[in-house]
Formats: C-alpha cells, sequence, structure tokens
C-alpha cells in the first residue's frame, strides 16, 4: 500500500543504508507495479551489502520479468558465488539462459541442480524443458517422465510429457498425460488447448470445440489461449464469422497487447482471405507502435496475401529504413519483390537477410526458390540442403526441394525422413499441407502412384479448410460475365479503346501449358515475357471502388476517356518492366475472365489460349500447391465446377470477342513443335525466329510451377497422366464428360 511505502522510506531515511529495509521497499513497490522503482531499491540494498541474497535474488528476478536478461545473468551468478548449493538459483538462471536462446548453458545449470537436489520434481521438470531446446527428445521424456514420478500431482509436468509422447507419436500416452495434467488442475487451460489439438489432429473438430468452451465457460485460467485455440477450430470448420466473433473476443481480452494482437493476426493469415483483417491488426499495432518490427512483419506478410504486392514492397522498405537488422523484413521484402517478378531484387532481399541472420533457414529455402525462378536449378538445390540443414522439419524446404528435380528410388531415405515429420504429430496445419505435397510429388516421381494420390489427398483436404471456393457464386458470376459482354456490346464500343500490338495475353486454365508458350515466345528477340502481371486485376479492382459496383458490372458504364485512361495505365506497367520490345507477353492464366474488357481497351491486342486435356489439367491442378489464389484447386469436385465455368467462358469468347484469338493445344504442341511454334510467331506478327526452338536454352527468369520444367526440352511424359490415377479419378471423369456434354 501507498501507507506501507511512506512508512518504508521514512524508515530508509532514518537508517540510511540498511539493506533489509531497501528490500522491503523494493517488495512494496514491486506490489504497486512500480517495477522502476523496486528496481532501484533492490539495487541500493545490494549496493548496501553486496553479499545480502535477498537483494540479488529479488533483483534478479524483477530484472528478468523486465526483459533485462544480462544484468539478472549477472545477479543469479552473483547469488550462486555466494551460495554455490543454492538450488534455487542455479534453476533461475537456467530460465534466465533459456530466455536469452543458451540451450546448452541453461542445461549445465539444470544438471547442476538435479545433482543438488535429484529428488525435486522441479529440477527434472526444468532440465526437460532444456533438453528439448537443445534437441534432445528422448532425454527429454525421461526426464519429464522423473518429474511425475517424483511428483504424481505436479500438473505442468503431466502437459509436458505428454507434449514429449506426441513428438514422438504416441498420440495415446500423449491424451493421457494431458488428461493427467487436468486431472490435477480443472483450470489448466494449456492442458486444454493441447488435448484440442489432438483432436484436432484426427479431424475431430467436435470434440476440439467442445473442450474449449467447455474451458471458457468454466472461465479458466489462460482466456486469450483458449480463444485463439477455438478461432483456429472454427476457421478449420469454415465458420469464419464465429471464428472472427472468438478472435474479437481475445483481442478485448488482452486489449492493450501488442503481441496478442498479433497473434490474432497471424491466426487469420493461416485463412488466406481474411488477411485483410490480419492487416488491419498489424496496421493498428503499428498506429501505436511505430517501431514494433512484429507488426512490420505481419503488415508485410497481409499485404503479400491479400495480393497488395506493391503495398508489400513499400511496407518493408519502410521497415527496413528504420531497423535494417531484421532478418524477417528482408525477407517478406524479398518475397515480395519475387511477386513482382523482381527476381534479381529479390536475390538481394533474401541474401541480405541471411547476412543479418545466417542460421535463418527460411530466408535459404527463398533464396532457393528465386535462383530457381532465374534458372539455376544447381544453385537452387544447394539453397534448400541448407536450409534443411539448419532445419531438418522445415516443411517448405522440403515442399521446394521436391518441386525442383526428378525423385527415384535412390531418394527413398529422404523421403522416410518426411514421413517420419509427419509422425510427429502436432505440427501447424500449413507445414502439415507442405510435407505432404512435397510426399506426393516424390512418390508421384518414383511411381508409387497409390501412396501419392493418398498424400496428395490429405494434402488438398487440409488446404481446403483454409480456403473459400463458392461454386454457386461463381457459376453466377460467369453467367453475368457472359451477360454483359455480348457481341451487340462490342459492336456498340467499336473503336474506344488504344490501338497498341505491344500487350500479348497468353490465357488458360493454370497448368495448361502457359508457361511453356511464354517460354518459346520469350525466345523471339521482339518479345519481352513478363510473367504473371496482376495489371488487369488491379485496375479492375480499382474501378470496382470508383464505381461502388463489382465486375463486370460497371463496365457497360465505362465512357471512352475511362477505358483509355485504363489501357493506359496498362501500358505504363508494360514500360516498366520492359521499355523496348515491341511484344510484352501477359501470361496470367485468369485473365480468361477478362478478355472482354481487354478486348475493349485493346483492340489491338493479341491473345493466346492454351488448351489441354481435361483430365490432364484438373490432376495437374489438384497435384499443385499453389502460392496463392486458385482457391478451386483443392477439392476434385471445385475444380470440375471451375472448370466448366472455364469451358463456358471461353466458348462464349469465341462467338462474340471482336478480336482473333490463337488456340493452341498442348498436346499438339509437345509433339509438333516446330509448327506450332512457327504459327505463333506468324500470329504475333513476326519474323521467324530459330531461337525458338532451344526455348530451354533461355536465362529469363520464369516465377511459376513450372519454372523447372520450361529449362528442360519439351517433356512428352506429362500427356495422359491422370491415368496413373484413374481408379481414384472416376468421378471427375464423369465430372468432366458432362462439360464435354454441355
Amino acid at each position: 500500500t501507498q501507507e506501507a511505502v511512506a512508512l518504508l522510506r521514512r524508515a530508509s531515511d532514518i537508517t540510511p543504508g540498511d539493506s533489509r529495509l531497501l528490500n522491503n521497499l523494493g517488495n512494496a513497490l514491486r506490489s504497486q507495479g512500480d517495477a522502476p522503482g523496486a528496481i532501484e531499491a533492490y539495487r541500493s540494498a545490494v549496493a548496501s551489502d553486496a553479499r545480502y541474497v535477498n537483494g540479488l535474488y529479488n533483483l534478479a528476478a524483477l530484472l528478468h520479468d523486465q526483459g533485462a536478461l544480462d544484468e539478472s545473468e549477472i545477479c543469479y551468478r552473483r547469488v550462486i558465488a555466494l551460495e554455490p548449493a543454492d538450488v534455487g538459483a542455479w534453476m533461475e538462471l537456467g530460465l534466465v539462459l533459456l530466455d536469452q536462446g543458451r540451450g546448452d548453458d541453461a542445461l549445465a545449470c539444470f544438471e547442476r541442480a538435479v545433482a543438488l537436489r535429484p529428488g525435486d520434481a522441479v529440477c527434472h521438470y526444468n532440465l526437460g524443458n532444456a533438453l528439448n531446446a537443445v534437441g534432445r527428445p528422448d532425454d527429454a521424456l525421461a526426464a519429464f517422465r522423473r518429474a511425475v514420478a517424483i511428483s504424481p500431482d505436479y500438473a505442468e509436468a503431466h502437459h509436458n510429457l505428454g507434449a514429449a509422447l506426441r513428438n514422438a507419436g504416441d498420440r495415446e500416452g500423449a491424451e493421457s498425460a494431458f488428461r493427467e495434467a487436468l486431472r490435477h488442475r480443472p483450470d489448466y487451460a494449456m492442458a486444454r488447448v493441447s488435448l484440442a489439438a489432438l483432436c484436432e489432429q484426427r479431424e475431430d473438430y467436435a470434440g476440439a470445440e467442445a473442450l474449449l468452451r467447455e474451458a471458457l465457460a468454466a472461465d479458466a485460467e489462460g482466456r486469450t489461449r483458449l480463444l485463439l485455440a477455438l478461432g483456429r477450430v472454427l476457421l478449420a470448420q469454415a465458420r469464419d464469422q464465429e471464428a472472427l466473433e472468438a478472435l474479437k473476443q481475445a483481442l478485448q481480452v488482452d486489449a492493450n497487447d501488442p503481441e496478442a494482437r498479433l497473434a490474432v493476426a497471424n491466426l487469420l493469415l493461416t485463412t488466406e482471405h481474411l488477411a485483410h483483417q490480419a492487416a488491419d491488426i498489424a496496421e493498428q499495432v503499428l498506429v501505436e507502435h511505430p517501431d514494433h518490427t512484429g507488426a512490420q512483419a505481419v503488415l508485410s506478410r497481409a499485404y503479400l496475401a491479400s495480393q497488395r504486392t506493391s503495398a508489400a514492397v513499400a511496407a518493408c522498405r519502410d521497415a527496413i529504413a528504420k531497423n535494417g537488422n531484421v532478418a524477417d523484413l528482408h525477407c517478406n521484402l524479398g518475397l515480395a519483390l519475387r511477386q513482382e517478378g523482381d527476381v534479381r531484387g529479390a536475390i538481394e532481399a533474401f541474401r541480405e537477410a541471411i547476412r543479418v541472420e545466417p542460421t535463418f533457414a527460411e530466408a535459404h529455402s527463398n533464396l532457393g526458390l528465386a535462383y530457381q525462378d532465374a534458372g539455376a536449378i544447381d544453385r537452387a538445390l544447394e539453397c534448400f540442403r541448407e536450409a534443411l540443414r539448419l532445419d531438418p522439419a522445415l516443411s517448405i524446404a522440403w515442399l521446394n526441394m521436391s518441386q525442383a528435380r526428378r525423385f527415384d528410388d535412390a531418394d527413398l531415405p529422404e523421403i522416410a525422413r518426411i514421413e517420419s515429420l509427419l509422425d510427429q504429430g502436432d505440427i501447424p496445419a500449413v507445414n502439415r499441407i507442405n510435407l505432404h505435397f512435397a510426399l506426393g510429388k516424390m512418390l508421384d516421381d518414383c511411381k508409387r502412384y497409390e501412396e501419392a494420390f493418398e498424400h496428395y489427398r490429405k494434402g488438398n483436404a487440409a488446404k481446403r479448410r483454409l480456403v473459400r471456393f463458392d461454386a454457386d457464386y461463381y457459376r453466377a458470376w460467369v453467367a453475368r460475365i457472359r451477360e454483359v459482354f455480348t457481341a451487340a456490346f462490342f459492336a456498340e464500343r467499336a473503336g474506344l479503346g488504344e490501338p497498341s500490338e505491344r500487350p500479348v495475353f497468353v490465357v488458360g486454365m493454370a497448368r495448361s501449358g502457359t508457361t511453356l508458350v511464354e517460354q518459346i515466345l520469350a525466345s523471339h528477340p521482339a518479345v519481352f515475357g513478363a510473367g504473371e502481371l496482376t495489371g488487369i486485376s488491379e485496375i479492375l479492382v480499382e474501378l470496382e471502388g470508383s464505381a461502388g459496383a463489382a465486375y463486370p458490372g460497371f463496365v457497360p458504364a465505362l465512357d471512352e476517356a475511362a477505358i483509355r485512361e485504363a489501357a493506359r495505365r496498362y501500358l505504363d506497367a508494360l514500360r516498366s518492366v520492359d521499355a523496348d520490345a515491341p511484344r510484352v507477353t501477359d501470361k496470367m492464366p485468369t485473365n480468361f475472365f477478362h478478355l472482354g474488357f481487354i478486348a475493349l481497351m485493346f483492340p489491338g491486342a493479341r491473345i493466346i489460349h492454351c488448351r489441354r486435356d481435361a483430365m490432364d489439367t484438373c490432376l495437374s491442378n489438384f497435384v499443385q500447391l499453389f502460392r496463392e489464389g486458385h482457391y478451386y484447386a483443392y477439392d476434385l469436385g471445385d475444380i470440375a465446377a471451375y472448370y466448366r465455368g472455364y469451358e463456358q467462358i471461353m466458348a462464349h469468347w469465341r462467338e462474340v470477342l471482336p478480336i482473333p484469338m490463337y488456340e493452341i493445344q498442348y498436346e499438339a504442341l509437345v509433339e509438333e513443335q516446330e509448327r506450332i511454334s512457327r504459327e505463333l510467331i506468324d500470329y504475333m506478327g513476326l519474323e521467324w525466329d530459330a531461337r525458338c526452338l532451344d526455348f530451354h536454352r533461355s536465362d529469363r527468369a520464369v516465377r511459376t510451377a513450372s519454372n523447372w520444367q520450361v529449362r528442360q526440352p519439351i517433356y512428352r511424359g506429362a500427356r495422359k497422366r491422370w491415368k496413373h490415377y484413374a481408379k481414384q479419378l472416376t468421378q471427375l471423369e464423369s465430372d468432366l464428360e458432362c462439360v464435354d456434354g454441355d
């Protein structure tokens, strides 16, 4: 109380230098929440008596609480110098060292504590945590077993025993340990969260939800953690509004804690379509804490996830200008630059991230991706291997490695390593998805098709829970596009756009050969291959905002000035990627939705439509884990619905587009490369150049899922690939027969 503080201050004035009075004053100030005042009092106490152990203890503990780890360590070491057999000091020092990331030093402290007091359960518990930190899980498991044997009612030890069993693949033992923790401490939130996570792993979302709601109803401790876990479970069930309500409550519990708010933002980022809400949270944290590097990193990732690439680049550059020693920020800048197509800039950013933090495994993996874009496959593989050396469980590195080369039976040990990672139990959904897709690709290469499909099935099912595709909305949207862009619509607006012949649009289903076609075209000296540009979509989003109506509803109201302005903006974007080439290709496949708007803007544009066997196309989408978008691709029924809409809209364009469209069949290109390539170049209005036949020798950057394949000569093995999975694709085949019959 204030009165106690006043009395202690007066007593200290009467008896200056009394270390015990000063220590008691520190205790009183600490109980009032005055940490700086308490630290000052404790400092005075130990200054008066350098051998005063209680004062050193209290000062060390409060410094630890306040994050002053180096000074806290010094104080605990002073205690140990005075009292070498003080078990508590050894344990507290170990905890400080763990927080500093010095696992080996912490382990030595806990081993000393156990030697001094072998019958103390807390000593064994802390020893187990340190053993985990230094990568000795089997020894950690043994330490937790000793802790609960010594103290059977030690809830935290039962919980960590459960976590160790879960990581060892013993889910039944883990569940038993978590329940034992709850039996001894019914309000233990972490044990309920861990039990709920086990339910999630076996897709028992109802069980997970019941556990979490029961704890919340009982007003258990750790409410924020419980609400975050509930939000995750609800998102996995596509119950977005309920999830957002749970996360809103989590924000209210810790309204002033930026870390709690960023935890909510990070959870939202696991579900891509909620990235805008994650950005809103990070932006608000930065208003209140402008230099919060964690918020800056979350904001840039949120911008990336919501396709606001330019904003992501700007956010990263702004944050780096304030603090250039945060590897995460350089890594996010690299991701944003790569998404913009600036592969050289991305490589520089990833290298800078590694310079700042040499052991940053994910930065090494991302650097490998950028090298793969640039065609430096061997360097890419070196980066992926280094990432996995630093972090053998880094799922994205395994996925990237799987996509960068072909595998065979000699690689079975690597496949077994990934399978063992999946057996570890409680790993995040995103990591599990990456590992399933990596295994699917590797096993497909090894011709173990049934096993491969099972991993693809599991990976897709998990990914489908994180994205949203509404087939009914999609069908209505496709119908609306067909209603707006009619032959009469184009006749009434003939000649409104820009006459430029620079733009060349390569469209089609994803995985239909668009990358191969662009690589052939870009091998011609008069063509620049710009890759997948987002310019058309960005223009349409801005027009939607200004019109207050969704695409395509606002298009009929656009006048000539608006159409020409949109066209000029797009041409400016082309000039920013290449100023000189007579033709620039934009191979964003989904521009097939926007061909009507494109024809309106550019009556002289060229449109190349890539087609591929329907079954091969749909399978290729199903087995590809896309970096962003393509939400239809994670369920075979959704893929069939999407393909139906694609076929309908392309049939419509054939009837009404006022400009000629060149259609190319992938299988024909594979069989008759030179004939089709010559036709393509002729359609482009260019003279033939033999370099188009050696497209795989081009050193241009390619930032798509096909970047490895287009570095090889034309490969015929992908035709009728679906027949390897015919047994699993009977329903898809039936659905696509219906499409063919429309």
